[in-house]
């Protein structure tokens, strides 16, 4: 989840291995949008014949 939006940014400071985590997490939201979104998008342009 980005967290530049929602004002958490200023508000934490993440280090280390949390930092490692939040930003592989993100890396992999961002990849499953990716995804996701395509296959969504093929899928309502199939017309049924």
């Amino acid at each position: 989840m980005p967290t530049a939006p929602f004002g958490i940014r200023e508000n934490v400071t993440i280090t280390g291995t949390s930092y490692a985590i939040a930003l592989a997490l993100q890396i992999l939201g961002y990849a499953l949008a990716l995804a996701v979104v395509p296959a969504i998008s093929r899928t309502l342009s199939r017309t049924d014949r």
